[in-house]
């Protein structure tokens, strides 16, 4: 009898522990994203980019702004409607929220910072 007792309670301590580690990974994936694209400069907020949107329209020399999290608190003063929304910058000064899921592409108009001079040549051109 002992012995069931014990591994009910450690099948219950594993789950807890695998449960919080899921947790955990969830709270932190946004971050992790930022941070993978801002290890690469890939969208840093002077960089100019082209968006492709999915209905044909296209926002030329925007740059990114960052996002709005993906889970937001209960007490937040940001609607449930404006979740993961991508905040961008227009050319002409607007600032603009764009559903992830309306942009079918980006293209990056900077060459990388880091890029040979060859490389930027070619991006230029």
């Amino acid at each position: 009898m002992l012995s069931v007792a014990a591994a009910i309670i450690v099948v219950v301590v594993v789950l807890t522990l695998f449960f919080g580690l899921l947790s955990w990974l969830s709270r932190r994936g946004g971050s992790l994203a930022r941070g993978v694209f801002g290890s690469r400069d890939l969208l840093r907020p002077e960089a100019s980019i082209t968006i492709h949107l999915v209905d044909g329209g296209i926002l030329k020399d925007a740059r990114y702004l960052g996002n709005l999290p993906d889970e937001l608190s209960k007490f937040s003063d940001i609607p449930l409607e404006l979740r993961a929304m991508i905040l961008i910058q227009l050319s002409d000064g607007r600032r603009s929220l764009i559903r992830p899921k309306s942009i079918k592409s980006i293209d990056f108009n900077d060459p990388e910072p880091n890029a040979p001079s060859s490389a930027r040549t070619r991006a230029d051109s």
